[in-house]
């Protein structure tokens, strides 16, 4: 009997996710549509959009993408560790952020579309990455340690550097995104334009890069929130400034008990 000169095994089905001991283990991706056209515009649209509704999940070291009106798995399977945080865009839903438990573990970031990698951040944390978001402008990307003291750092992931690293001394709970605040303005330079010229809205902005005598300035901020059991940290980030505000629940002790709750709300029961 002649051998097979080669045996080839294919990821049919995943079955289990890890949830246990895990944060957001269960996300909503909607990309962009995948569907084949089923004939009337209107109807590939809607069906279009319905078809590309995905849940992001992991087990193991595989991420999966399962599409529950088409009953099928995709699979994210470049990380050689287990994967235990997952983050998703806030954009579009095409990138995916997921992270390791390991003793150099890695962050991977991806299209969820595709499944190609877009960048691999690693050497920083120890033991493993627990909790991962993007800022709402997906620009930068947020990762929280499993170590006490707990590192927290944010990455401008596009450039593979990080912006800021610190250290929160008990272990980081949870992690989210407050709204964009701030706007884009445009501003003349000295000596630029005639006395009782409009303002320039936000509509126009856009048509302002590279005129002369106009200038666009950039004060949206992105803010990110970590929590702890003793602590709020909550960093702000714009194209040219940074800052961090702490808010401790020591100082508030004496006549309140504050506990964080799933990271979407404090709970303060005031004794007086």
């Amino acid at each position: 009997m002649k051998e097979p000169e080669e045996i080839r095994c294919k990821l049919e089905w995943v079955y289990g996710i890890r949830c246990g001991d895990t944060k957001r283990s269960v996300q909503y991706v909607v990309g962009r549509p995948q569907a084949l056209s089923t004939g009337n515009r209107e109807k590939f649209e809607k069906q279009s959009i319905l078809n590309s509704e995905e849940v992001a999940y992991f087990t193991a070291s595989i991420v999966v993408l399962y599409n529950t009106r088409l009953n099928v798995q995709r699979f994210y399977l470049q990380h050689d560790a287990e994967v235990i945080s997952l983050a998703v865009s806030n954009q579009s839903g095409d990138l995916i952020a997921s992270g390791e438990i390991s003793d150099q573990p890695k962050i991977h970031v991806w299209n969820s579309r595709t499944l190609d990698n877009y960048a691999i951040l690693k050497g920083l944390h120890k033991r493993g990455v627990h909790m991962l978001g993007f800022s709402n402008n997906d620009e930068y990307l947020v990762s929280c340690g499993l170590t006490r003291p707990s590192a927290v750092i944010i990455y401008d992931w596009k450039n593979q550097s990080v912006l800021v690293s610190i250290s929160i001394m008990n272990a980081t709970q949870d992690l989210f995104m407050l709204p964009e605040t701030g706007s884009m303005d445009v501003k003349r330079l000295p000596g630029q334009g005639e006395p009782g010229d409009p303002a320039l809205d936000e509509t126009q902005i856009d048509a302002t890069e590279g005129v002369p005598g106009l200038r666009q300035a950039d004060n949206r901020k992105q803010k990110l929130v970590v929590l702890s059991l003793d602590e709020i940290v909550i960093f702000e980030i714009t194209k040219t400034d940074f800052n961090i505000h702490y808010i401790s629940f020591e100082e508030a002790r004496a006549d309140t008990t504050a506990i964080p709750i799933c990271g979407l709300a404090i709970v303060a029961d005031h004794k007086n």
